[in-house]
């Protein structure tokens, strides 16, 4: 098969009202996206995104991974649950954090739940609640960090928990035990706390620490 032509595409989304990401103090006002298009000469087309990452379906994405972190807005886990279809035997990562970003942080689930705990009514994957604590430039900057930044990591499966507290320590970060998945909700609260701070210009890279 030879390559007939590599197109690139950049796609800019507004964002109306302005979209107030965690992990930077100043709202996006849009979105930016590039998608590389490749065509053989037997007319046979393949995507990718701008850094070279194969993009695939959900489902085709799902049925070949052990484990799947969950980084998404709490109001499109149901549909994404739905599509991903059956999870049984793979490890669901949950990173979202229910809170309503366009309403001063307001919950979105009652006071007395964790997002995790409501996911793991909804899938047959084993859930392990991480990764949703601090922001994405916290987390790009983790190994490179001293002393190393916090990771707590909670799940009821002690085997899945295990697995993840090494990705966790492998990504450079601190990572604790911090017991059943009940403990997500404390998680989350932390999350919630962090966020908060950096809509009020708390760097992104800042993180949790034990001294």
């Amino acid at each position: 098969m030879r390559i007939a032509s590599i197109e690139t595409r950049v796609y800019r989304y507004p964002l109306d009202p302005p979209f107030h990401a965690a992990w930077d103090p100043v709202p996006r006002t849009h979105q930016d996206a590039t998608i590389v298009v490749v065509r053989s000469e037997d007319g046979v087309e393949g995507y990718a995104s701008g850094d070279g990452v194969p993009l695939r379906t959900v489902p085709d994405a799902a049925a070949s991974a052990e484990a799947i972190l969950l980084a998404i807005h709490w109001d499109a886990v149901d549909s994404v649950l739905a599509e991903a279809g059956d999870l049984s035997g793979k490890i669901l990562i949950d990173c979202t954090n229910a809170y309503d970003f366009q309403n001063k942080l307001e919950p979105l689930i009652p006071l007395d739940r964790s997002a995790a705990s409501i996911i793991a009514t909804k899938t047959n994957a084993v859930v392990v609640k991480a990764f949703n604590q601090v922001g994405a430039a916290a987390m790009a900057e983790a190994p490179k960090r001293s002393p190393k930044l916090l990771q707590f990591v909670a799940s009821d499966d002690a085997d899945a928990k295990a697995k993840i507290l090494k990705l966790a320590e492998d990504a450079g970060f601190d990572a604790r035990d911090t017991g059943p998945l009940e403990y997500a909700r404390e998680l989350e609260g932390m999350a919630r706390l962090w966020i908060a701070q950096a809509f009020h210009g708390m760097p992104g890279e800042t993180g949790w620490v034990l001294v």
